[in-house]
């Protein structure tokens, strides 16, 4: 089963951060949406969902889509 949250390794991945703090600025910086750490020590919170929608550039999770898409009338 997929863990809900990312797992340290899959932050330090992608933040190229070891640190918890580095991690959680890289994310600040970038954007990203995620919960402190309750200790120090511990990694930030990322849901892997929102994770998913982020890289793939999928809708984000509870993103509302504007108005209807009509690409299929002007063949774009």
């Amino acid at each position: 089963m997929t863990p809900l949250l990312l797992t340290r390794e899959d932050l330090q991945a992608l933040t190229g951060h070891k640190s918890p703090a580095a991690m959680a600025r890289w994310l600040r910086q970038r954007g990203w949406i995620h919960e402190l750490p309750a200790r120090q020590g511990d990694i930030p919170k990322v849901a892997r969902a929102y994770f998913d929608a982020r890289m793939t550039g999928a809708p984000l999770p509870g993103q509302r889509r504007v108005g209807p898409r009509l690409e299929f009338l002007t063949g774009t």
